[in-house]
């Protein structure tokens, strides 16, 4: 056989290229990025930055009020805690170096118990937990999560322990940095380590304690604020991703974002670095919760006609009644694929999750012939008793109206008999 031969009979190209799509598209970061973009996770982002632009700086105040009066005194916490904000939103705090946005001095509340500084913190904090509730929704979203109706108290209890649980983080990075700065020389002099080496081991230890409170961060957001029941195992490999990507953009990502030198800029280049920073922050965010969500893959029908989109109109609408018999989902009113477009995404899925699918398939399977089966079953019943010109049913429905008959004479028996016995009962009373 001929090379040319037996390249003729190998997968071309473009057959290559597809099959590499379609294992991206039935592969667990390819289902996530799908589920983002399916529910419009960059606009969610938006909509996340755009309501931190108001709170952040409310949250800002409302927790450093509280820190200072609680662990202000201690002079080196309170520059780790301003430096770890400055990690986690660069530029907003001026710490002397970077002209930030705002002095630490002007973030304290006056701290005397009045009726206008509790008004001023009640605002402050109102403000401060909004952008949590655009958090809990969108988060909500990407776990494709119908949220029943919830008390309006319940839910600011949720936004009010994510808005703590990041404060508390902040907090926590800084307090455990210098924990391990400080065991971790303790234990490089002892040891005898010195130089270079030490410095890069210290660096490290605090790259680790700022890992795991950005995990424990990620769980709070997807089991607490958003409420979400996640599989232990995704739940915990999602905060691990979610925290291995907050320590690269704590990294990289002000590098990147101020990277665009644009003298239209110039004068709020500050204010614009925190609003980039933010959005992205948010964008992985929500990429992390899409893919702890370990969604299916959506269907992609070929033919319009499989969503009704060359329909007149092509959406569900009280106006026409007739659009209220396509499938759609009943909370959003979005038209669904057809089912034939639906099974063929699901059994591309099941088949790519290997032994686990192939069980799952073989069930369906089984469960489609026993309805078959049964299905089959009342035909040919049906046809029986057509062929007998309906005597079965009839022999059927008398039986039903004689057992009917016997029961309602043996309940007048009863009840006769009791009002019997309460006759004989009375009688024997009356008696001297």
């Amino acid at each position: 056989m001929s090379t040319e031969e037996q390249g003729s009979d190998g997968p071309t190209a473009g057959e290559r290229v597809k099959a590499l799509m379609a294992r991206w598209e039935h592969s667990r970061p390819g289902r996530g990025l799908a589920r983002y973009a399916k529910v419009n996770g960059g606009l969610l982002a938006g909509g996340i930055t755009y309501s931190a632009l108001f709170s952040i700086f409310a949250a800002l105040t409302i927790g450093y009020t509280v820190f200072m009066t609680v662990l202000g005194t201690n002079a080196e916490l309170r520059e780790t805690v301003l430096q770890s904000v400055d990690d986690a939103l660069p530029g907003i705090i001026d710490t002397g170096t970077n002209g930030g946005l705002v002095d630490p001095s002007e973030l304290v509340l006056d701290t005397a118990l009045n009726p206008a500084s509790v008004a001023a913190a009640g605002v402050l904090l109102w403000t401060a937990i909004s952008v949590m509730g655009a958090l809990r929704r969108s988060i909500r979203m990407m776990f494709g999560i119908v949220a029943p109706k919830e008390s309006p108290v319940l839910m600011r209890v949720r936004d009010l322990g994510g808005f703590l649980a990041l404060a508390a983080a902040v907090v926590t990075t800084a307090a455990l940095g210098i924990a391990a700065g400080a065991a971790g020389q303790w234990v490089l002099d002892a040891v005898g380590i010195e130089g270079a080496f030490a410095s890069a081991a210290l660096r490290v230890l605090g790259y680790l304690a700022a890992l795991l409170v950005d995990a424990a961060v990620y769980v709070l957001l997807f089991r607490v604020l958003a409420g979400v029941h996640v599989p232990r195992r995704d739940l915990l490999l999602g905060a691990l991703l979610g925290a291995v990507a907050s320590t690269v953009l704590r990294l990289f990502g002000t590098t990147l974002v101020g990277g665009a030198d644009d003298p239209l800029l110039a004068t709020a280049a500050a204010l614009i670095t925190l609003l980039l920073w933010v959005n992205l922050l948010a964008r992985v965010t929500l990429m992390i919760a899409a893919w702890t969500a370990n969604p299916p893959a959506p269907p992609k029908p070929d033919d319009p006609s499989a969503t009704n989109f060359d329909e007149h109109p092509n959406y569900v609408t009280l106006s026409v009644p007739q659009t209220l018999t396509w499938d759609y989902e009943a909370t959003t009113g979005t038209v669904q694929a057809d089912e034939r477009s639906r099974e063929e995404t699901l059994v591309a899925d099941l088949e790519h999750l290997g032994e686990e699918g192939e069980e799952v398939l073989a069930l369906r399977h089984a469960e489609e012939e026993r309805a078959e089966w049964n299905e089959r079953a009342a035909v040919e019943a049906r046809a029986r008793e057509a062929y007998w010109g309906g005597l079965v049913g009839r022999a059927r429905d008398w039986n039903r109206r004689r057992l009917q008959r016997r029961f309602v004479s043996k309940d007048a028996y009863a009840e006769r008999s009791a009002q019997r016995r309460k006759a004989r009962g009375e009688t024997r009373h009356r008696q001297p």
